[in-house]
């Protein structure tokens, strides 16, 4: 039983010393036979040396988000927390990120992209600079957020 009252069906190990508590599907979801078997399953990746809690946790944080998605959620999260201004100079170049490269895949946005972004867009020194200040925050949203999913399912 979870904190909050749900009941689940729980693999508990040690990988590197340290407790892990991998959630195999809740009650009554999962039956009790099923359970069983997903923890064996659990178990041979253990022997073979996989860490199967590891590896959920990696699949978790290669969510592929599209850049547009990640502008909505820093639209969602930090853009209200600023300054009125702010929010009106981001409010600008987080649309010229959207139109230019929002159907992106984060994964694959490099360095070259955001150099040609920043060079189309043909703002002024001030102005290119805010749109790159912006695309720095929303990607480091992004490192954060898969931070602490890692984090999150690390601690025991």
């Amino acid at each position: 039983m979870s904190a909050a009252g749900a009941a689940a069906w729980v693999l508990r190990y040690r990988s590197g010393g340290r407790p892990v508590e991998l959630t195999l599907g809740r009650y009554p979801d999962i039956t009790l036979a099923l359970a069983r078997r997903l923890a064996s399953e659990k178990r041979v990746e253990l022997q073979q040396g996989r860490d199967p809690a590891l590896e959920k946790r990696k699949a978790k944080s290669r969510e592929d988000w599209t850049v547009r998605k990640l502008v909505a959620d820093y639209r969602l999260k930090k853009l209200g927390t600023l300054a009125t201004s702010t929010q009106c100079s981001y409010g600008r170049n987080l649309k010229c990120v959207d139109a230019s490269i929002g159907s992106m895949m984060v994964s694959e946005v490099s360095a070259s992209d955001v150099v040609a972004l920043i060079e189309k867009a043909k703002l002024g020194w001030v102005e290119a600079n805010t749109l790159l200040i912006v695309l720095k925050e929303i990607f480091r949203l992004a490192a954060g957020v898969v931070a602490q999913i890692n984090l999150k399912s690390s601690v025991p």
